[in-house]
């Protein structure tokens, strides 16, 4: 996050220094600065992932249990997170120093109003303070920045240098190839043999299964299956604040095409009328809810009295992703082997394509699949990766340190981080601010890029050509990914 931050700032500041500039001094010290601290901010923010700084609660084992073998775990790693605390808390200064610089360059890039011809006849007082002001506030910062390079002189950070060892091809968006699905033939299998409505009847089917396991591509696969052709089928992507009242006039709108939003359209009992008049029609109806959507007992209840009460003669299926504490067909996505893990890596690092020794890294490539522990999200990230690595790179991720902290949960997902290019990591990390499951659309989020400046300036290619070839490579490395249609009828 704070390489990001400062990266994108460098480059502001670069745009900002203009010869004949008073405040040109500052900004160049103040940007020579932080290129010197931008290399060591990868190591210190791996570092901060192995402190760990949560405290016992009182009561808890790590407090109770004093016995010198307890004990001993504790004093050895002591110093390690007495260095990762140090490390968090200069990383802390970092951001906040580069959001404090944002802010002076924002005020001191502000055209200045037009005068009237009234005001030109009276002395302003004012302008000289307000320089100085900024002047003041710009050279404190400079103090600031200084000491944070003098600091960091303490934890003996190492540079790093891009990891994206292959620049990737310019593609076009829609050239991105659907992914062929390994190992969850089976599963489909079992989910249709056990399916089975009649008129009138309301079914519901949960998948279950960690997170990267697959479930969403698994409700897709059943989503798209021939079966259903002749279904009303309705996705839902659900967000965190997502409730059984939206999911009720989100599925009215796309089986009759009305906008109930607003008025006494939001009653509940408005909204379970008219969904039973439109089931009241002998339709057959797939609705998928995915995402993170916990339901209680009540809420299957409530769904109950939704879709299946009344005069109700349709056939309803309601499959969801984030998991029904009750259903009448349940279905977990296990892990995958080692060998389907490989099988998808090799697929989305166009393995067979690549010009190095196949045959050693067939041996790194299997490796790689093994750490992935059964997660086709896992080999999927990874395998974008290694799309755009050599084979020394690809020896680098077998070997990355990364895999032996136990701070990290999903050490796939950091090693993409850190592998991609440079300018790419500004642009991932402002998609943070959206919330999980929400849609973005593609022309809007390179707009915002662009205004926000986190594009790099090219000759070769336009903002647009540009924006487009980071959606790519973020689709290819799984970290975004394509939207369901809203609704088939």
């Amino acid at each position: 996050m704070a390489q990001a931050i400062v990266q994108s700032l460098c480059r502001k500041l670069r745009s900002a220094i203009t010869v004949g500039d008073e405040a040109t001094g500052d900004l160049q010290e103040i940007m020579e600065t932080l290129e010197a601290i931008h290399p060591l901010l990868e190591d210190a923010e791996m570092r901060c992932l192995c402190f760990k700084d949560d405290v016992p609660r009182e009561g808890s084992k790590e407090i109770m249990d004093t016995t010198p073998e307890a004990i001993q775990p504790l004093l050895e790693d002591a110093p390690q997170q007495m260095e990762g605390k140090k490390v968090q808390d200069w990383l802390r200064r970092v951001v906040k120093a580069a959001y404090d610089i944002l802010d002076e360059l924002q005020d001191t890039m502000k055209p200045a109003a037009p005068a009237r011809k009234l005001t030109k006849m009276i002395p302003r007082g004012n302008a000289p303070e307000k320089k100085n002001i900024m002047a003041g506030k710009m050279e404190k910062i400079k103090e600031e920045v200084c000491k944070l390079r003098v600091d960091m002189d303490e934890f003996n950070l190492m540079s790093s240098d891009s990891h994206a060892s292959i620049e990737p091809p310019v593609t076009d968006i829609t050239e991105v190839e659907e992914p062929m699905i390994i190992g969850r033939d089976k599963h489909i299998q079992s989910i249709m043999e056990r399916i089975s409505v009649k008129e009138g009847q309301y079914i519901m089917v949960d998948i279950d299964g960690q997170h990267g396991s697959g479930k969403t591509t698994l409700a897709r696969m059943v989503f798209n299956h021939s079966r259903f052709k002749d279904y009303s089928r309705v996705w839902i992507q659900c967000s965190d604040d997502f409730r059984l009242q939206d999911m009720g006039k989100y599925i009215i709108s796309q089986l009759s095409g009305e906008d109930i939003n607003g008025g006494s359209n939001d009653d509940m009992e408005y909204v379970r009328k008219r969904l039973h008049q439109l089931l009241d029609t002998s339709i057959k109806v797939l609705v998928v809810l995915d995402g993170m959507f916990p339901l209680s007992w009540d809420d299957c209840e409530e769904l109950d009295g939704m879709l299946s009460e009344g005069d109700n003669r349709s056939e309803v299926i309601l499959l969801t992703t984030g998991g029904l504490p009750r259903c009448n067909v349940f279905e977990e996505c296990n892990a995958l082997s080692d060998d389907m893990c490989w099988t998808i890596i090799k697929q989305r690092s166009h393995f067979e394509g690549r010009s190095f020794d196949k045959q050693a890294m067939e041996q790194v490539g299997a490796e790689i699949a093994k750490r992935c522990q059964g997660s086709p999200l896992a080999a999927a990230v990874l395998g974008g990766v290694l799309l755009y690595k050599d084979a020394t790179g690809w020896a680098e991720v077998l070997n990355s340190d990364i895999w032996a902290y136990d701070r990290v949960r999903k050490p796939f997902l950091m090693l993409a981080y850190i592998n991609m290019p440079q300018s790419l990591r500004p642009c991932f990390t402002y998609c943070a601010m959206f919330q999980h499951g929400q849609t973005i659309a593609k022309d809007d989020l390179i707009y915002q890029w662009t205004s926000l400046g986190l594009l790099e300036k090219s000759d070769r290619f336009s903002e647009m050509q540009l924006g487009e070839q980071y959606i790519t490579m973020l689709l290819g490395m799984s970290l975004l990914q394509t939207t369901m249609p809203l609704s088939v009828s």
